[in-house]
């Protein structure tokens, strides 16, 4: 490892593991029942299957970012957790049930938390203090 990898600190390391985590969530499909009453319950179709591709390149990006220690690919991982996240935020301002408002809210919060530990600084990552000239 050279001296411009990274280290990635136990709180990097929780950060991927809930960023996996929370996109391994949004690869399963949350539709809810329909009837006459109430046509579509859960998120439109397409909403669904771009969270799934978006899942899905996140959780690679996870795990080849975590491998090979790049900074890059934790950005782009971050920036489709965020996606995932704003892709639910449309049930604050329709009218659903308060358990969907709950898990939305939820899921929220577990979505930033794992991105601000993703993108802490780690332990070598910090600039080092810089030595006076002698003289």
């Amino acid at each position: 490892m050279s001296r411009t990898d990274p280290s990635w600190s136990v709180a990097n390391r929780v950060g991927f593991v809930l960023v996996l985590l929370f996109a391994a969530f949004n690869l399963v499909p949350t539709e809810g029942p329909t009837s006459e009453a109430v046509p579509q319950a859960g998120p439109p179709q397409i909403i669904l299957i771009a969270d799934a591709i978006i899942a899905v390149i996140v959780i690679a990006l996870v795990i080849i970012a975590w491998v090979r220690r790049t900074r890059v690919l934790v950005r782009l991982a971050v920036a489709g957790t965020v996606l995932m996240a704003l892709s639910a935020f449309p049930a604050f301002f329709v009218p659903v049930p308060a358990e969907v408002k709950i898990a939305v809210a939820v899921a929220s919060i577990v979505a930033f938390a794992a991105c601000v530990l993703a993108l802490l600084p780690s332990r070598t990552s910090a600039v080092p203090a810089t030595q006076t000239a002698t003289e």
